[in-house]
């Protein structure tokens, strides 16, 4: 399936009034099917947002503006998300230990 691939950690922590972290493994890889025309795939792990993939079309020779559009609005997501999910682990946390 992937030929190379680089892998990123988003990692989330709190340490007060308990711990509590959220991590999500973000891989960037190459696809090693010709007859793909996606050549590259960027995912996180767990999947909680949907895989971005683009041509080579898109970063090569230059970065098109729509590719950067679409790699900022990914990158967001994964952050954004991420993030929802340490609010609402850190609440459901909260409210089982007895912090109002």
């Amino acid at each position: 399936m992937a030929s190379g691939a680089g892998h990123s950690v988003l990692y989330l922590e709190s340490h007060a009034p308990f711990r509590l972290d959220v991590d999500t493994l973000i891989t960037v890889a190459i696809s090693n099917d010709t007859a793909n025309p996606f050549a590259f795939i960027a995912f996180d792990t767990p999947r909680r947002t949907d895989p971005l993939r683009l041509r080579v079309g898109d970063l090569h020779p230059a970065i098109s503006a729509a590719a950067e559009a679409r790699i900022d609005g990914w990158i967001k997501a994964v952050i954004f998300t991420a993030l929802d999910v340490f609010y609402e682990t850190f609440n459901s946390k909260r409210h089982e230990l007895g912090y109002s």
